[in-house]
């Protein structure tokens, strides 16, 4: 796939640049990890780095670059105790892999061996002070190349983030960001509209009934009792919504006939009763995901987000499972009905649309 214009500019930008830290600001959506797999293929050819790192926050993101990279560079899940492999160049970790000491400690052997570019997807993962940090830390310290690739380049605690730079008030600098306005204007991300809907919850608590209206301004506890009841698949709310959301992408795929819809669940159950929901009101049984303990879990759900990725089928139901990193274009209408109320998530899931 050719480069758009933004990533023929940032990777400009960075070549130009010599850094060997950058961090790299691109909205949700605008296509970051190819960005990333163009500059460590340009990079390992001329010679400036001899293999490639890429560090991702789940074991579903570490699977998806090396998908991403097939054609542009020969990545691997780094899964036992070899690093480099002929064949390969280079390995794909998480965050967690590298706080548990024996996967950082093996990188920062062969970063001593090898000039290594080391990519770090999403890098707010890696406050200071956390394990995650101390294992990027000492697995990379030696690297001749660090870029730190995100959507969303802060953390809610303020803690620093490694490898890359705060002014004198604190604040983090980007070495080059390419934001949502511009995206939209350059036809690579959609405008965005958002529906907010009103409702009535009513729950008992110590023997007394409590009514509150949706959109009242309400104290954390009583917004998170009402959403408990709202929630519910048996209310009338949800049921409503979806009925709502679906009519809307019936509407949108008089345009865009492969248009897809997403609802983010709050929690398996919630996901599992959605889906049934859902198949009463089209017809079709949506796909639905969620992480799981194993190896074998994360990879079922993978193949069920990529048979999504691939087919006409209308909904997809995930509990934490398509967020940030996860690519379906034709997604085209959203459900969030999650209580993940960090702006970071939020728009993180938004990307998922745009």
């Amino acid at each position: 796939m050719p480069l758009r214009e933004w990533q023929q500019l940032a990777t400009d930008a960075y070549l130009a640049s010599g850094q060997q830290d950058f961090l790299l600001e691109a909205t949700p959506g605008a296509g970051k990890t190819r960005e990333a797999l163009e500059i460590a293929r340009r990079l390992l050819d001329d010679g400036t780095c001899q293999r490639v790192v890429v560090v991702t926050p789940t074991d579903a993101l570490r699977l998806q670059w090396c998908d991403a990279a097939s054609g542009i560079l020969a990545l691997r899940p780094l899964d036992d105790g070899i690093v480099f492999k002929p064949g390969y160049d280079g390995v794909v970790v998480t965050y967690a892999q590298l706080s548990r000491g024996a996967s950082s400690d093996l990188l920062r052997r062969e970063t001593g061996r090898y000039r290594v570019f080391a990519v770090f997807d999403e890098p707010h993962h890696a406050g200071e002070g956390k394990a995650w940090a101390q294992g990027l830390i000492n697995a990379f310290d030696h690297a001749v190349r660090r870029l730190g690739i995100t959507g969303t380049p802060w953390r809610r605690d303020q803690r620093a983030i490694p490898y890359v730079r705060y002014d004198e008030t604190g604040l983090l600098e980007v070495d080059y960001h390419y934001r949502y306005a511009a995206a939209v204007n350059d036809r690579v991300c959609r405008p965005i509209v958002f529906h907010a809907h009103n409702g009535e919850a009513r729950w008992v608590d110590c023997g007394e009934i409590v009514e509150a209206h949706v959109c009242e301004d309400m104290g954390e506890e009583q917004t998170g009792a009402a959403l408990d009841v709202l929630y519910r698949p048996e209310h009338q709310w949800i049921p409503a919504m979806l009925r709502k959301a679906d009519q809307t992408l019936t509407d949108v795929r008089r345009e865009v006939p492969d248009a897809g819809g997403i609802v983010w669940a709050d929690s398996k159950k919630l996901a599992d009763a959605y889906g049934l929901l859902l198949y009463k009101i089209t017809g079709e049984l949506p796909a639905v995901v969620h992480s799981g303990d194993s190896d074998a879990a994360i990879r079922d759900a993978k193949d069920k987000i990529d048979r999504f990725r691939k087919s006409r089928a209308r909904w997809l139901v995930s509990v934490a499972m398509v967020s940030e990193g996860i690519d379906i274009p034709r997604l085209a209408v959203g459900v969030y009905a999650a209580r993940k109320w960090t702006p970071l998530f939020f728009r993180q899931a938004v990307g998922r649309l745009v």
